[in-house]
């Protein structure tokens, strides 16, 4: 399991990155500062931790109280129609889950496909209510640049990360030293403005 530490300007101080078993999940504590209590937070590649990709489809509403089954919930038209032998799917990519404030959110980057038809990257916010996950409609600066963030397909969220240059992405090369803070820490606030300031030379790294 690799575990790597992301700062957020002001409103975080750091970020946790890691990959692990999808269905044994382990979450790092991180320090926050200010008026938001950023306790707990970990990135999720559902591809990469898959067996085949199959295991990151869903086709039928998930029962399980998290927030893949929340997902399902709020997609039921879309899934219900298989029971009419129309295979219709759900088809998850990544998901950054973070705790402040008491609260514990969960972003998850997905596409349906349905008719076969392949519909754009969406972002799916939920929030755990009474031991519930139910989708959170209200926005605010933390939200927004996480969504942001999440839209970078998972292999260029990676190389912004690592200080090693990959010749096969020379575009986010030439980025990396704009988004990381003096100690050499990814800061996630950084990374979502020069996502915005450079949508266009980075358009083929973004999920759409």
């Amino acid at each position: 399991m690799k575990k790597i530490i992301f700062a957020l300007t002001i409103l975080l101080t750091s970020f946790s990155y890691s990959q692990n078993n999808f269905k044994d999940l382990k979450e790092s504590k991180i320090k926050a500062t200010g008026s938001f209590q950023f306790i707990e937070s970990y990135y999720y590649d559902y591809v990469a931790n898959s067996n085949n990709v199959k295991d990151s489809l869903y086709t039928k509403i998930d029962q399980s109280n998290n927030a893949e089954g929340s997902l399902t919930l709020k997609l039921n038209n879309l899934l219900e129609v298989n029971k009419e032998m129309v295979l219709n799917k759900i088809s998850l990519f990544s998901k950054i889950n973070i705790e402040y404030n008491q609260n514990t959110f969960c972003f998850i980057k997905f596409k349906t496909i349905e008719n076969n038809i392949i519909s754009k990257a969406q972002i799916y916010v939920c929030k755990k209510e009474n031991n519930t996950w139910k989708e959170y409609l209200e926005t605010n600066k933390i939200i927004e640049k996480i969504k942001l963030v999440l839209l970078l397909k998972e292999n260029a969220f990676l190389q912004f990360e690592i200080k090693e240059n990959n010749p096969k992405y020379p575009e986010i090369n030439n980025l990396k030293s704009q988004v990381t803070d003096s100690d050499g820490i990814l800061n996630i606030y950084k990374l979502a403005n020069v996502i915005e300031k450079n949508k266009s030379t980075l358009s083929k790294y973004l999920d759409n």
